[in-house]
Formats: structure tokens, C-alpha cells, sequence
């Protein structure tokens, strides 16, 4: 599924055992197709990867062939300081 990712979002990227934080760097109108951007190698890709949703729903490198997870990071949780004490 695509979950509707547009260019700009964050995105959490699995590949292979790995998974690491990017980006979307571009996003085809109809979202099947993604330029995926992240800082270091992933899977041969050096800093991007071109993705694509297949008629499995699964997205997948256009390169290689291996399925991409995607999905949106979690919510970085921050400490609540409205109700400190000192």
C-alpha cells in the first residue's frame, strides 16, 4: 500500500535487515513510483533509491528488485516540561 507518501515526508526505509531514516525526494502523482534519499548505503544505493509499487503492493527497488519497506517513522517523543517542578 502506498500510504499516500508525497514528496517531502519522512519516511523510515527497511531493506534487507536494515532499516534506516530518509526522505522523499520526489513523488510520481499517483504515488506507485518514489525517489527514496538518505544519508550512507543501502543495498548498493548510494543516498537514493528509486522505488516502485508493484501490483503486489509491495514497493521495490528499481535497481535491484528487492522489496523496500516504507512506512512513516514514529513520532520522536519529547519530555513534557509544562508541569515541572523546581
Amino acid at each position: 500500500m502506498s500510504d499516500d507518501f508525497k514528496t517531502g515526508d519522512p519516511i523510515s526505509i527497511g531493506y534487507g535487515e536494515r532499516r534506516i531514516i530518509g526522505r522523499v525526494r520526489l513523488a510520481s502523482a499517483n504515488g506507485r513510483s518514489l525517489m527514496l534519499e538518505f544519508e550512507g548505503i543501502l543495498g548498493g544505493h548510494v543516498g537514493m533509491m528509486p522505488v516502485l509499487l508493484g501490483e503486489d503492493a509491495l514497493f521495490r527497488s528499481i535497481v535491484t528488485q528487492e522489496v523496500v519497506q516504507l512506512r512513516r517513522p514514529a513520532p520522536i517523543q519529547t519530555e513534557d516540561t509544562t508541569h515541572a517542578t523546581v
